[in-house]
């Protein structure tokens, strides 16, 4: 009703008084010579007040006879009289830009806005060293330093170029920056959340496998990662890198071969290092490395080492290669537990002989093998054994045995008649290794639950078909991989045509057979 103002209609002719011997009626000019608004709280009820029927304003003489007038007397005298005051608060209230919500409302509203581009900025910058695999910060994010971390300094790049930003991040309060490492954690939690539901909903109900290795990338330096491998609807073989951490660990060859070489000059290095480090710390970790480097039971697990990872390292080089054979490569496997088990048979006598020349050249001190020494027993029973036993059965042995042990359970018989019978599907060298029994074989030994009984009624007459159909088809016979072979039944829409062979050649490809799935 304030919005739309006061009623006051402009007519030609207004009702006259009741009086017919001196009629008088309102005049349309009184509506601007007498400036009121009606409201409840001021007298005469008939200025303020509806409903009342008969009981209206008619007395028109009264309006201009002095301070007897109505509408003055309506009006009121001095400004704080209740019409004026009335009247302020009108204008007050249409005059809404001013009113404490609004002003309220508007500084929030632009406080919302400048928490959101504190905040957008922060979940870039993470985004961007998230997906560049790049550290958000260091130990010490400290104001004395020049460097305050990648995720600071990258904020501190993109002010540069955005006025915005820049006064945001300036003028923002401490608690409000969202820029502390909790928000960062925060948020990179949130991307990970986002990541999983994807990866989830891209698996849905199909099968998978989970590959934990070591992988070499652009740097040359062994990382340990953690892979999730499937196959997606188009027949496409999917890797996700799940995590990725640095592994110390892992590639021993080449480090123990290069120490061997260079062992007299990094006695050297060492020994010079223990007398003119700049602190006693240094000198006094290059002390001790120097001692343990000189004795020679290191000497002799240095060259045990070498020996036993000499040995292996052709089977780990074969997994890690695209183009591998798994025949060939199962074959590996069983020369590997071979030649490991020789050296454990008939090996010792030849790397003591080896270790004790290596002394021998390099001027070092080595103990009496046939020297005698008392060891404890249960019971209290002692017992007399030789320098040369402790160093042949608790550490060339021990180590051998540890060793054969790994190969063993990492390729036991299961495993390896399982990598065998999956190159029956293989479709290398026009399909050759097709094999329908051996089929029947994978499909009764390790995928039981996967087909169900009647549909292993079926699956006969499906292989018969997919032999004379897709292992005959000239396109296909030129595929020589099983990931291609996979994607290319999608293309061709064989997948549905062979129901039973797709889903086993997906379960195939999910197997973590080779490492190189890792780099």
């Amino acid at each position: 009703y304030i919005k739309a103002g006061p009623y006051q209609p402009i007519l030609s002719e207004y009702l006259t008084s009741s009086s017919k011997k001196h009629p008088r009626y309102f005049q349309p000019s009184w509506f601007k010579h007498f400036s009121f608004n009606p409201s409840s709280r001021f007298r005469p009820i008939a200025f303020t007040h509806s409903g009342f029927s008969n009981c209206g304003f008619s007395n028109w003489k009264k309006v201009h006879d002095g301070f007897n007038c109505a509408f003055l007397k309506h009006k009121g005298k001095g400004s704080n009289s209740l019409h004026n005051n009335a009247q302020r608060a009108y204008v007050d209230l249409m005059n809404q830009a001013q009113h404490i919500e609004v002003s309220l409302d508007r500084q929030t509203t632009q406080q919302i806005a400048v928490n959101c581009l504190c905040l957008k900025t922060s979940i870039d910058v993470v985004r961007w060293l998230s997906f560049q695999g790049c550290a958000f910060r260091g130990h010490d994010e400290s104001f004395r330093l020049k460097n305050h971390g990648n995720f600071l300094e990258f904020l501190s790049l993109l002010a540069l170029y955005d006025e915005k930003v820049e006064d945001v991040l300036k003028s923002a309060p401490q608690n409000t920056s969202y820029t502390s490492s909790t928000i960062q954690k925060k948020i990179l939690q949130i991307y990970a959340n986002r990541v999983r539901n994807v990866i989830r909903e891209e698996i849905g109900d199909r099968k998978f496998s989970i590959i934990v290795s070591e992988a070499r990338g652009e740097s040359k330096k062994e990382k340990m990662a953690s892979i999730l491998k499937f196959v997606d609807k188009q027949g496409h073989t999917c890797l996700i890198l799940l995590w990725l951490l640095p592994n110390g660990t892992i590639n021993y060859k080449s480090p123990i071969t290069s120490l061997l070489k260079m062992y007299n000059a990094t006695s050297m290095v060492l020994e010079n290092l223990k007398n003119t480090a700049s602190n006693y710390s240094q000198r006094g970790d290059a002390h001790n490395a120097y001692n343990k480097l000189r004795f020679f039971k290191f000497i002799f697990i240095l060259h045990i080492m070498k020996e036993v990872l000499g040995v292996i390292d052709n089977i780990f080089q074969a997994w890690q290669s695209c183009s591998q054979d798994i025949l060939n490569a199962i074959s590996l496997v069983l020369t590997t537990k071979d030649l490991i088990q020789k050296l454990e048979d008939d090996g010792w006598n030849e790397f003591l002989k080896n270790v004790i020349s290596f002394c021998e050249t390099l001027e070092l001190d080595f103990p009496d093998m046939n020297a005698q020494f008392i060891v404890g027993r249960s019971h209290n029973k002692k017992e007399d054994v030789t320098v040369e036993h402790q160093y042949r059965v608790n550490i060339f042995f021990a180590t051998i045995d540890t060793e054969l042990q790994e190969l063993k359970s990492m390729f036991n018989e299961h495993v390896v008649e399982l990598l065998t019978l999956t190159t029956t599907l293989d479709p290398k060298e026009f399909f050759k290794l097709f094999d329908i029994d051996k089929i029947f074989i994978l499909v009764n030994t390790f995928y039981l639950e996967d087909i169900s009984h009647q549909e292993k009624k079926c699956l006969p007459y499906e292989l018969k078909h997919y032999e004379l159909d897709a292992c005959k088809h000239p396109d296909l016979r030129k595929i020589s991989t099983l990931s291609k072979l996979c994607k290319s039944l999608v293309e061709r829409g064989n997948s549905v045509m062979y129901p039973f062979a797709d889903r086993l050649i997906h379960l195939i490809l999910t197997l973590p057979v080779s490492t190189t799935s890792s780099e």
